[in-house]
């Protein structure tokens, strides 16, 4: 069976760069952004048929010779449509990668979706099958001047990037935190540090397809900054994102992903509130 992944995390954290890196794997097949948890409602028309014949299962009870002229069940038409109930669904998703990737032999199959998180997770399970997902978390410091850096180029007319407000993006930030906090104790997730693919790459891919239990393979490393210039931000928002993120920040290059989140928790508005006003 094909195994599903989603590769998320809060935007400007390198999932794009993880997109095109795995998708080098001769057995990894990402979309980006497809958003698959909206697209899978649209399947549904896809097997109306099956719908309308369990509707009229009833008729299934009636003996053929009592319907002059009925050479079939209604029942039995069940045999010959496609049926949501078998998992069908999988297959008719899994054509859509075979005709993008026609040289793979996928194993795994899924997109590239930052705010998968804010999404309807069981659903999505329900039809596609378990699913793994990788969550990818940067420094908090470097991610809201990566959403201030793109800000600026909207206002050149250079980008069309639609967040625009600097508490808007720690608020992102930290209800991405806040989530892989807590479902890593749920799902079938995997942490990683994106500055683990410059400290590390070698390490940090194989966790990757450890994790998706696909074979090494010798993609290329990730295309980017570890860093960057911070020259985005003002020096008022400096000043609050190192209030805000503080032990944090103090800590990232120190600890692994797990150590970080067990070590410092979700984030609560008191908490926020606090710091700021130091």
């Amino acid at each position: 069976m094909t195994q599903w992944i989603c590769n998320g995390g809060c935007p400007r954290s390198g999932t794009t760069a993880f997109l095109e890196v795995f998708n080098q794997h001769p057995n990894i097949a990402m979309f980006p952004e497809y958003n698959f948890f909206t697209l899978i409602d649209k399947f549904d028309d896809l097997f109306y048929k099956e719908a309308n014949t369990r509707a009229k299962g009833w008729i299934g009870n009636i003996n053929a010779n009592e319907r002059p002229g009925s050479t079939v069940i209604t029942k039995d038409f069940l045999k010959y449509i496609p049926q949501k109930e078998k998992g069908h669904q999988r297959h008719v998703i899994k054509s859509m990668f075979e005709a993008v990737f026609p040289d793979k032999d996928l194993k795994v199959i899924g997109e590239k979706l930052p705010f998968y998180f804010q999404q309807d997770l069981y659903k999505l399970n329900k039809r596609v099958g378990p699913i793994k997902y990788v969550h990818i978390t940067r420094n908090p410091l470097w991610v809201i001047n990566s959403f201030r850096h793109r800000t600026k180029l909207v206002e050149q007319g250079k980008d069309l990037w639609k967040f625009r407000d600097f508490n808007e993006a720690c608020n992102i930030w930290i209800s991405a935190w806040n989530f892989l906090v807590e479902a890593r104790n749920e799902l079938d997730i995997l942490p990683i540090k994106y500055e683990n693919f410059f400290d590390n790459p070698i390490n940090a891919r194989k966790e990757v397809f450890d994790f998706l239990c696909v074979e090494d393979y010798n993609v290329r490393n990730f295309v980017g900054d570890k860093y960057g210039p911070l020259d985005a931000l003002t020096t008022e928002e400096w000043s609050n994102v190192n209030k805000l993120f503080e032990p944090l920040i103090r800590d990232w290059d120190a600890m692994s992903m797990t150590e970080l989140l067990d070590s410092h928790g979700p984030f609560t508005q008191d908490m926020a509130t606090e710091r700021l006003k130091s």
